[in-house]
């Protein structure tokens, strides 16, 4: 499974303490990829998405990875967390030019990747100052432009005061 091969490749090239990580699986094949980690990992923590809902997991961490173009990535950029995606190109989900246009622009601001070496060597240059990268104007003006074309309800003030909560 690429997953289970992009995990192992960024988290053998990052110096982030192996105890900081917590892997959040969310797929069908949720006991297959959680046995073939922890066969090699015995020390990683890993999230039940059913009973530890996103917000509040994404409160308690520094830097969102995401393997997946889905839910987790979108609502951590949504709730202005750090967050990288490692996306697989192989998988192209033949997106129109707007979007096309926004992952590239996500791509230019070390949001997006398709390099897990590349990632791993962006996350080790930044991790103990990540939310200086985060905050950066142009970080976080390509952030807003994504939220506001494909978040629904990103502008509502409620939804921001929910996550501060």
């Amino acid at each position: 499974d690429k997953t289970i091969k992009y995990f192992f490749d960024l988290y053998n090239n990052t110096m982030i303490p192996k105890s900081k990580i917590y892997l959040r699986i969310q797929d069908n094949y949720i006991n297959y990829i959680q046995n073939s980690i922890i066969r090699k990992c015995t020390n990683l923590n890993i999230e039940d998405w059913k009973k530890l809902p996103l917000k509040k997991s994404l409160k308690s961490t520094d830097l969102s990875i995401n393997f997946f173009l889905g839910t987790t990535f979108i609502e951590s950029l949504f709730y202005n967390k750090p967050t990288i995606l490692i996306y697989d190109q192989t998988m192209n989900m033949n997106f129109d030019r707007h979007f096309s246009n926004i992952i590239e622009q996500l791509k230019k601001n070390n949001i997006v990747f398709c390099d897990t070496k590349k990632a791993g060597q962006f996350i080790n240059k930044n991790y103990l100052n990540i939310e200086r990268w985060w905050n950066k104007k142009k970080v976080q003006k390509i952030r807003e432009k994504f939220c506001l074309m494909y978040c629904n309800n990103y502008r509502s003030d409620k939804n921001l005061k929910i996550f501060k909560n």
